[in-house]
């Protein structure tokens, strides 16, 4: 019990946990995601050579070599992504049963007063809910956060062999737009933590009711569990739409930021194309 207090106060501390246990696979995971994503961005570069090669005089040879690039690249990305993901579906499914098993020990260890005023439906789905959330991260990380931070940090190694002054420019915008979307995205932590609370209870209200039937039809309190289940489900709701829809004027921000950013690096290449100091597969690569 000692164990898992510890961490109480540090959701990534305690994921550690899970992950330390099971080394091998999460660095198997993580060392595919970075060769697939590696290979991804190098695709942009072998598209490079093809334009190139079909811009060229001497056209045969450069050709067929620039082809063979591209087909391996594409080739080498999609299977580390299918290693990582195969991998994946045997060790963040096995991360959630660690984690129920080591809470609900952790629970059954608490005293009957801790018990007398707590609801167990509520109790069990936090169990479930840290499970699905653990999960989720897990997912969320090698699958929607690290890629895209990878491919940036390439996508600005390739930029700097078409123009230096565009890459630092890339990185240091790309920068300033972490820092201001992490501080926005942390002010919503209150309305995604207030939904979560919301979804626990909603949870535990059925299974309270459901596991009490007998009671609430013999008190003939049906009426009432159903107008005060009505009640929690429409707290839930709105505690969801406030989250939710802080999430998309986040995405909304990050999208517009994204699509400036492209015309600027695509004027700019252009405008290096036209002086000659980049060729047009450097412009494509540029665009992709």
């Amino acid at each position: 019990m000692t164990t898992l207090c510890q961490p109480r106060h540090r959701p990534f501390a305690y994921l550690w946990r899970y992950v330390a246990a099971r080394p091998i696979s999460h660095a198997v995971i993580l060392c595919s995601v970075i060769a697939a994503v590696a290979f991804s961005v190098s695709t942009q570069y072998g598209i490079k050579l093809l334009v190139d090669a079909l811009s060229s005089q001497t056209r045969q040879a450069s050709v067929w070599t620039a082809f063979v690039v591209l087909v391996s690249f594409i080739a080498a990305d999609n299977f580390f992504w299918r290693v990582a993901s195969w991998t994946g579906s045997y060790t963040f499914v096995h991360v959630t049963g660690d984690v129920r098993r080591d809470l609900f020990r952790h629970l059954t260890h608490h005293s009957h007063s801790y018990f007398s005023d707590r609801l167990p439906g509520v109790l069990t789905s936090r169990i479930t809910a840290t499970s699905n959330a653990a999960f989720t991260m897990e997912n969320m990380f090698f699958w929607n956060v690290l890629p895209p931070c990878l491919a940036s940090l390439g996508a600005i190694i390739f930029l700097a062999s078409v123009d230096l002054a565009m890459a630092t420019t890339l990185l240091a915008v790309a920068g300033v737009v972490v820092v201001v979307l992490f501080r926005y995205a942390s002010r919503g932590k209150p309305l995604h933590h207030s939904f979560a609370d919301k979804a626990a209870q909603v949870d535990g209200e059925m299974i309270d009711v459901v596991g009490n039937m007998a009671l609430v039809k013999a008190f003939s309190g049906l009426r009432r569990e159903h107008h005060r289940f009505d009640q929690t489900v429409q707290k839930e709701l709105r505690a969801r739409r406030s989250s939710l829809l802080y999430l998309e004027r986040l995405r909304t921000a990050h999208a517009l930021i994204t699509v400036v950013l492209t015309l600027c690096l695509l004027a700019w290449a252009l405008m290096l194309w036209q002086q000659g100091s980049a060729s047009a597969g450097d412009v494509v690569m540029v665009c992709t």
